[in-house]
């Protein structure tokens, strides 16, 4: 008996060692067992992949810059075997800082681990360190530090300490590992892990400020991807697998495994959207309960379940979300909502009810709101927002944080400028199966843009974009539990447009009263368009056409363009109007500032000029009235001292405000008079100067000289001595004040001359001087130099536009000035200034009052300009001279 009890205590102790060994060193049965389930990505290498094969993949430059890891510094690990060293899997792990951390599975081999701890460790370093009972070594490789461990039939090494741990608590059971079938692992595989893409995201994005990242794919499992076999050039590649579902399921992917059918949405999706997704989820009949009325409109609609019913039973599954990376003013970059709907006018009386409750404000068939419910209700749980206004157009509700983007819809999808019509996007659309569950385009350099200030600093995701031009996923649901998803990677087709549309805002037949004002007004570090009408709208749009402030003078007809200016100094830009009157100033909201609008006793002239001409720090008002007179008013509208002063005939065009002889000055012209005064209201000496005839345009000024463009075709030039030499010119004065005259065409000159610093070619060389612009109103256009001397010419063979003043500007992007103008008819001319030939290929369509600027930031310059149809933007892609081949 004692021997037996002994037996059995024994035989328990040596049960309990092997059961205890087994679980300080339990062996993988699979490399799979080994991959901890927060590993957002595996790589699966085709079957007997060496590391020398695999360095030759076409993936490993990616690779190498999606990782901090030195991935070529793996071939030393390879150099010690004599068979070459099997790679099973590549994990792509989340490290502790914003990186991922490749861990390489190999097959171990006799004799390897010793080999590399012989010939890659350190005397007097700590060469290795035990972790749960697994040693794990240090191995260090140049300047870089390798983690390894062996494991049965595995030898995995990594620059991750962290990622190597993991994988040893994965083996210990204090981690999960992640659940995959011997199909999802064969070989040639890419798995993303559905669930726990999470902890990438949190990586790249700052979830923190975005919660509603966290938790969006639950209910998800692995999906294993193989690329497919495609004979087409588009798309240039194509991965799909399976997804498995459970009944519980976060709202994004069950937005996107619903059962399939035809979008139709696309309709109203913008053109320039950087990438959106059509998706279909059925509106819940009522709230969530876990939804919290958090505004005054949700607990009204608490209160007043009916509202939320009658709008949910006209609202279809299908949902659109659309981002945009220049999409008007705000800091971060814009989304808008869409959701199809079956009865607009149930829509718009619902959310009357609430006007009438003052919980909302309706601006035609666009509404004001603050409520989560409604948010969630129109554009799903999805929607974060809160504040927001929503448009509804014909059969789509659109939800954005800003109204001229939800107003844009329907103006787009009026003028056909929405995905459905594009002919990129319609190709990839009809080579896809017709019914989906779900599609998500992506132009990837915009979307990179997009999502720029949602991330950290440091992150890859650029990185992962750069060698995709359009990428597309598609979604479809196989069966209740399985759901297919499709990666497209297309290549658009290159056409070499020399300028593309950029948007049209419709004017309704107005036109505007001025160039264009570009003005940073929202803080944005974009700048707007600002420009008024004769229907007396002031519309601010952003770069991509959609409004951004719209406000009005009322009955009074803007006189001239508006004036964007920092009026409190607090580098918050408000916008100021000359009207009737009157001048107008508002803030970027559209509300009028205090003491405004100023009332002055006559009606104003000239277009409104605000400077600091007292240099006080205030700025002033400078106008001129219909009683012959000029104004310079304080910040109250009252006249600073000694104006205003009187001219001789009323004067349409702004002053010139500058420094002459010394001393700070304001110049008009009235008709043949040039009139001068000092800021104090005193008259120049020597001024009003008469000139042989009347003057068309303003004053403006070139190498210390007042100059004129003349009726009689002379340009003119007063100052203390003279310009132009006397055999080139003809002097009318030689008082106090020298008058020349060069005689530039034998019709009206009718455009304010400017002065322009150029390269330009003389006699044969290069040279950089000043030099002075003139137009006539034959379209002839000419450069003179300060002795008179013509150093170019051209024309437009058609009488040119007076409301437009000759510009010169890199117009290509090519380092090369270039010389626009506007002929009569409203078409653009330009020529290179030189090579002095003519410039191809510029839009033809009939404008007026066009500017030329890089609004977008691309280094492309746009030209925005009334036309036809209303303001229009053009982006200039390229330039061709006269003479180059297309």
């Amino acid at each position: 008996m004692i021997n037996q009890s002994l037996f059995s205590r024994l035989s328990i102790l040596f049960l309990s060692i092997l059961f205890l060994s087994g679980c300080f060193n339990r062996s993988a049965n699979h490399w799979s067992d080994l991959v901890p389930d927060d590993t957002p990505f595996v790589l699966v290498p085709e079957q007997n992949k060496t590391i020398l094969d695999l360095m030759e993949a076409s993936y490993i430059p990616l690779m190498d810059d999606i990782t901090p890891s030195a991935i070529q510094l793996i071939n030393r690990i390879e150099e010690q075997s004599d068979n070459g060293v099997m790679i099973e899997a590549v994990l792509f792990y989340t490290d502790t800082a914003n990186d991922w951390q490749p861990i390489w599975i190999s097959k171990s081999q006799p004799g390897l681990f010793e080999k590399l701890v012989e010939n890659y460790q350190k005397r007097f370093e700590q060469n290795e360190y035990y972790f749960k009972e697994h040693t794990i070594e240090k191995i260090f490789l140049s300047d870089r530090v390798m983690f390894a461990f062996q494991n049965g039939d595995y030898f995995i090494f990594s620059e991750s300490s962290l990622g190597i741990e993991n994988m040893i608590r994965t083996l210990t059971g204090e981690k999960n590992s992640i659940e995959l079938t011997q199909e999802q692992t064969a070989p040639g595989s890419f798995i993303a892990n559905t669930e726990s893409l999470e902890y990438w995201i949190q990586q790249v994005a700052q979830v923190t400020y975005r919660p509603q990242l966290q938790n969006i794919l639950t209910g998800g499992s692995p999906v294993s991807f193989r690329f497919d076999q495609i004979e087409d050039e588009n798309p240039v590649w194509r991965m799909s697998g399976v997804m498995d579902l459970s009944e519980d399921r976060s709202t994004l992917l069950s937005s996107i495994s619903q059962p399939s059918d035809e979008f139709t949405l696309d309709r109203y999706i913008p053109m320039n959207s950087a990438a959106f997704s059509l998706q279909r989820l059925q509106t819940r009949s009522v709230p969530a309960d876990d939804l919290q009325a958090e505004t005054e409109v949700d607990k009204y609609i608490e209160d007043n379940s009916s509202i939320w019913q009658n709008i949910s039973e006209v609202l279809g599954d299908e949902f659109a979300f659309a981002t945009f990376d220049q999409s008007g003013a705000e800091s971060a970059s814009e989304f808008l909502y869409l959701r199809k709907i079956t009865d607009p006018g149930t829509v718009r009386s619902e959310l009357n009810k609430l006007v009438q409750e003052d919980l909302a404000i309706r601006d035609g068939n666009t509404f004001s709101i603050r409520s989560s419910w409604l948010a969630k209700l129109f554009g799903s749980e999805l929607n974060p927002m809160v504040d927001f206004y929503v448009t509804v157009y014909n059969e789509v509700a659109a939800l954005a944080s800003r109204k001229g983007l939800s107003e844009s819809i329907g103006g787009d999808a009026s003028r056909r400028r929405v995905m459905y019509y594009d002919d990129d996007f319609m190709d990839i659309k009809n080579s896809l199966p017709s019914s989906l569950s779900s599609l998500f385009f992506m132009n990837a350099s915009q979307f990179g843009n997009f999502v720029q200030p949602w991330l950290y600093p440091q992150h890859n995701l650029n990185t992962i974009l750069s060698p995709l031009d359009q990428f597309v996923i598609t979604t479809e649901l196989v069966s209740s539990d399985q759901l297919e998803v499709q990666f497209h990677s297309f290549k658009r087709e290159t056409v070499d447009q020399p300028y593309r549309e950029r948007w049209i805002f419709p004017l309704g037949g107005a036109e505007i009263t001025g160039p264009s004002v570009l003005a940073d007004i929202t803080g944005s570090g974009r700048n707007e368009v600002i420009f008024s009408t004769n229907r007396g709208n002031v519309y601010a749009l952003a770069t991509d056409g959609t409004t951004v402030l719209e406000t009005s003078t009322g009955s009074d007809t803007p006189v001239g363009p508006p004036v964007a200016y920092d009026w409190y100094g607090n580098n918050q830009k408000v916008i100021l109007q000359a009207a009737g009157n009157k001048v107008y100033a508002w803030n970027n909201s559209g509300d009028e500032l205090p003491n405004f609008p100023i009332i002055l006793e006559e009606s104003i002239t000239t277009p409104l000029t605000v400077e600091d001409v007292t240099r006080n720090g205030v700025a002033e008002l400078i106008v001129g009235t219909n009683n012959r007179n000029f104004h310079i008013l304080d910040s109250r509208g009252q006249a600073i001292s000694g104006w205003p002063q009187s001219t001789n005939t009323v004067v349409n065009e702004k002053p010139l405000i500058d420094t002459y002889l010394g001393q700070r000055s304001l110049f008009v012209y009235s008709e043949n008079t040039l009139h001068a005064w000092a800021i104090n209201g005193q008259r120049r000496s020597g001024f009003p100067v008469f000139l042989p005839a009347q003057i068309h345009g303003a004053p403006s000024m070139f190498k210390d000289h007042i100059m004129g463009a003349g009726y009689d075709g002379n340009l003119y030039a007063i100052g203390r001595d003279s310009l132009f030499t006397d055999s080139l010119s003809v002097t009318h004065s030689t008082d106090s004040l020298f008058v020349q005259s060069i005689q530039v065409s034998n019709t009206s000159l009718n455009a304010t001359p400017k002065s322009y610093n150029l390269m330009m070619r003389v006699d044969e060389e290069l040279i950089r001087d000043d030099f002075v612009l003139a137009q006539a109103s034959n379209g002839s256009l000419f450069l003179y130099d300060d002795i008179g001397q013509l150093i170019f010419t051209q024309s437009m063979g058609q009488p040119s536009s007076g409301s437009f003043t000759p510009i010169v500007t890199d117009l290509g992007g090519n380092q090369r000035m270039d010389l626009i103008s506007l002929a009569g008819f409203g078409r653009l001319y330009a020529w290179d200034l030189i090579s002095n030939r003519r410039l191809l290929d510029l839009p033809t369509t009939g404008m007026n009052y066009p500017i030329i600027y890089d609004i977008n930031g691309d280094g492309n310059k746009e030209i925005v300009a009334q036309t036809r149809d209303g303001m229009r933007a053009w982006s200039i892609i390229r330039t061709r001279m006269e003479g180059e081949t297309e």
